[in-house]
């Protein structure tokens, strides 16, 4: 009984809402509030952002992170491929972020539409690794330091720098973004309960804790679901991408005291956006 009361009120919505009718799409503007997650990064490394976190490639220049000093001087070779091993099957880092935004549209007869949008980003580091040169250092500074710590001979250390890499940490205080974006976009339907539609996007903006000029593009595939004339619902899938820009003083003598905008780092994440507006 009580899931007939269910499906009955859900109908009554629906049909209340005009779920099932023609909405107008074009020759109309919408104005909307959203919050998107991050779902992946490709290729993610907290170290090609700052130089401060713990290189993960694994790579011969990366010798001290993926063997260890310690472990590459006075390791056998058993314990050098222990730690090569130990070193490629450690967590890799992660990234969660959060975006909160807001977005107005004009869409033409055409079915083009011009929006501009603000947003903030904020994201997080997960599992960063240690870097083992630092570990080995302070655990040297602590030995030295505090009489009571207790000291180890070679084998104890080299093994504690083998398992350094499954020693990790999280920054929740990553990335801080603030950004204007302008997007053009292509609204495939003329009137329906579903409003699908493509956008690329262009914005700009700054990065908090980096403190670097922001440049944001994207790509986004999404849909509007039309439950009434004037209110709608709206998902997307997106794709951004995220370039840091810094002023730096120039290397040449004869222009030391001018700055030079340097390109800092690159992000690249895809995101899942929900979000509610109106229509007028």
């Amino acid at each position: 009984m009580n899931q007939n009361k269910v499906v009955v009120f859900f109908l009554f919505l629906f049909f209340h809402l005009g779920i099932y009718s023609q909405n107008k799409i074009r020759e109309k503007s919408y104005f909307e509030g959203a919050y998107s997650e991050v779902v992946a990064y490709p290729q993610f490394s907290p170290y090609k952002i700052s130089s401060s976190y713990t290189n993960t490639e694994n790579n011969i220049n990366n010798r001290s992170n993926v063997i260890g000093n310690l472990t590459n001087h006075y390791g056998t070779h058993e314990q050098k491929v222990a730690s090569w091993i130990a070193f490629e099957n450690a967590p890799k880092p992660k990234l969660d972020g959060q975006n909160v935004s807001l977005f107005f549209e004009s869409v033409f007869k055409s079915g083009i539409g011009l929006g501009i949008s603000v947003n903030s980003s904020n994201f997080q580091a997960k599992d960063i690794r240690t870097d083992k040169s630092n570990a080995i250092f302070n655990l040297g500074l602590l030995t030295r330091e505090l009489p009571n710590f207790p000291s180890y001979d070679m084998n104890h250390l080299i093994a504690y720098e083998i398992l350094l890499p499954y020693q990790t940490y999280n920054d929740n205080s990553f990335l801080h973004m603030r950004y204007l974006s302008f997007q053009l976009g292509y609204h495939f339907l003329e009137s329906s309960t579903f409003d699908p539609y493509v956008r690329v996007g262009f914005g700009l903006g700054r990065e908090r804790f980096t403190d670097s000029y922001l440049v944001q593009s994207n790509l986004t595939l999404g849909s509007r679901i039309l439950l009434h004339d004037q209110f709608y619902l709206m998902v997307e899938v997106i794709g951004n991408q995220y370039d840091s820009h810094k002023k730096t003083p120039s290397p040449t003598a004869a222009n030391f005291f001018r700055e030079k905008l340097d390109h800092i780092w690159s992000l690249t994440e895809y995101s899942a956006k929900f979000g509610v507006g109106i229509s007028y």
